[in-house]
């Protein structure tokens, strides 16, 4: 929440107001944040034949499309103010430093747990804001959900009950990013 009231400070006459941070977030740390969220805007990249990288050890992903989720090494979290209102999410980064896949928060998010994940990291630093390369192929509106099993951390992701604010924001998102959201 960086910058949320910034559009009433008159900025469509300047260029957007952008914030960035790099804070580390293995995969099983990522698994255990992203429910807190509630409802996200989860964009993945095309799948591959044979997967990139080492896969992470005690991790366990109910979809296909969370694949990506298991190379976070760091997180990209930027905040901007832009023509369409304010905008935060985050780039799920590769040990590259590669954008893997991109998280966005909504308007129904629970932006305290968002600011806690933030505040619970012993290594953020402070970034330019600009984006990482990344281009989506899928879109996903959705509540993460974790577990326990036998000592691994399963991740899974349900379609969620949202408000038409969530899908209105949804939209223009999908649209700025040049992927489609399927009917819901």
């Amino acid at each position: 929440m960086f910058g949320r009231f910034a559009l009433l400070s008159g900025c469509g006459r300047r260029s957007p107001a952008a914030h960035g941070y790099v804070l580390a977030m293995p995969p099983r740390a990522l698994a255990r944040w992203l429910p807190q969220l509630g409802g996200v805007l989860y964009l993945a990249p095309r799948q591959r034949d044979k997967p990139e990288g080492q896969q992470a050890a005690g991790l366990l992903l109910e979809q296909a499309d969370l694949a990506p989720l298991q190379r976070s090494r760091r997180l990209h979290v930027v905040s901007a103010v832009t023509p369409d209102g304010p905008r935060e999410w985050a780039d799920v980064l590769d040990a590259r430093g590669r954008a893997c896949a991109r998280i966005y928060l909504l308007p129904g998010t629970d932006y305290c747990a968002w600011d806690a994940m933030l505040c619970s990291a012993a290594d953020c630093v402070a970034v330019a804001a600009a984006r990482p390369v990344f281009m989506a192929a899928t879109a996903r509106l959705g509540r993460f959900r974790h577990r326990r099993l036998a000592g691994l951390d399963v991740l899974g992701v349900e379609d969620c009950a949202s408000c038409r604010l969530d899908w209105r924001v949804a939209g223009e998102i999908v649209r700025h990013e040049a992927v489609a959201l399927p009917a819901g």
